[in-house]
């Protein structure tokens, strides 16, 4: 799965990489995130936008679809 996001996010960002971070230090469980990054700031939560824009959440999720049915991913939803 992180292999094929990783590839979608490749495609759609041309970063200069795909970051891979598993965490789960707080819960009972573990999150993998696959992160399109251009140096390993990029990695850094603490980096990210407390109160993204909605709407443009949705268009970067919109990108990410189409280049995972680009891949041929199964299972791709529409939202």
């Amino acid at each position: 799965v992180a292999q094929t996001v990783g590839k979608a996010l490749q495609a759609a960002y041309s970063p200069a990489k795909v970051g891979l971070m598993l965490a789960g230090l707080e819960v009972p469980h573990t999150h993998l995130h696959v992160v399109p990054i251009d140096g390993v700031h990029d990695l850094d939560f603490a980096n990210a936008d407390p109160d993204p824009d909605s709407a443009a959440l949705e268009a970067a999720a919109d990108r990410v679809r189409e280049a995972l049915r680009g891949l041929a991913a199964e299972g791709v939803a529409d939202r």
